[in-house]
This record gives C-alpha cells, sequence and structure tokens, in this order.
C-alpha cells in the first residue's frame, strides 16, 4: 500500500471514537491548534488558520499552488500530470507531503507536550527536510542550501 493511501485511510477512519475506544481521554473535540471548530484531519491540515498559513507561506516560497484535496490522491495525481521535470515533480511531491506531515507534527506537539510552534518555524522545518531529502533521496547532489531557500517552480532544477 502507498504511504499516501494509508494516511489517506487514516483520515477517512473516525481516528477520534478509536482513541475515546482504547481508553485515550479527549479533553475537547475542537481544533487543537485554532480552537475554532470541531477538529478533522482535513481541517487540522487545510481549513485550520494556522495550516492555512502554512500553506499560504510554502505557495509563496516554491511559486506553485499544490492543491490539497480529499482524496489525497489528487493532489498527487496534479503534480504527477505535470508537464515538467522529473526532479521538479519529486520537489512538489516531497513539498506537499512534508506540508501535511509537519503539520500533523506540530498538531500533535500542541497537544502532548502543549510546545507551541510558530507558522515560520514549521515552514523552516519543511524546507529543511525537503532540502535534506532531494539531495540525498533524488541524488542532486549538486544543490545547495542557499539556492533552495530561494526555491523557484520557474526556475527548476536549480
Amino acid at each position: 500500500m502507498h504511504a499516501l493511501d494509508m494516511f489517506q485511510e487514516k483520515m477517512n477512519e473516525n481516528y477520534v471514537w478509536k482513541l475515546f475506544t482504547i481508553g485515550v481521554v479527549i479533553p475537547s473535540l475542537e481544533c487543537s491548534l485554532c480552537f475554532g471548530t470541531t477538529e478533522t484531519p482535513f481541517h487540522v491540515l487545510r481549513e485550520c488558520p494556522f495550516a492555512a498559513q502554512v500553506w499560504k507561506e510554502i505557495h509563496k516560497w516554491c511559486g506553485y499552488q499544490l492543491a490539497l484535496d480529499l482524496p489525497l490522491k489528487n493532489s498527487l495525481d496534479s503534480i504527477t500530470h505535470l508537464n515538467e521535470k522529473t526532479d521538479l515533480r519529486n520537489a512538489l511531491y516531497s513539498i506537499l507531503l512534508a506540508t501535511l506531515w509537519f503539520i500533523w507534527k506540530t498538531r500533535n506537539e500542541f497537544i502532548f507536550s502543549t510546545k507551541r510552534v510558530a507558522v515560520n518555524k514549521v515552514v523552516d522545518e519543511i524546507k529543511f527536510n525537503t532540502f535534506a531529502w532531494m539531495k540525498k533521496r533524488a541524488k542532486l547532489e549538486n544543490l545547495v542550501w542557499h539556492t533552495w531557500c530561494s526555491f523557484s517552480f520557474r526556475n527548476f532544477p536549480l
């Protein structure tokens, strides 16, 4: 099973109810990042004002509007069908997955250790980790940090 399929499967489950049934005490069903509405995975990852600000900064950085749709496979398909070089598609794919992961990680850090993280710190983590992934996994040995930080969808590869 593809990692994104597993993530989607988890999002489709009523994860709050499952936690409750195994004895996890859930003090509130409100979003732990904005306290504005009932927490659902899609809200946490896309609709929450915190997540929306992270996505806005990511869009500004990479110059490409990454779509986060349900099912999540649609988001990947929008990247896969770009008529662009493989390295660019891999970079955008990595950025999409890292953004999802770090928003979720930030939510969990707050819930389990009451640690608040600023949007700019989350964006910095996304940049750093996607840089490391692209340099090692995509074998872009010539990729340098300064250039990655000024990522441009239009000027890829860097």
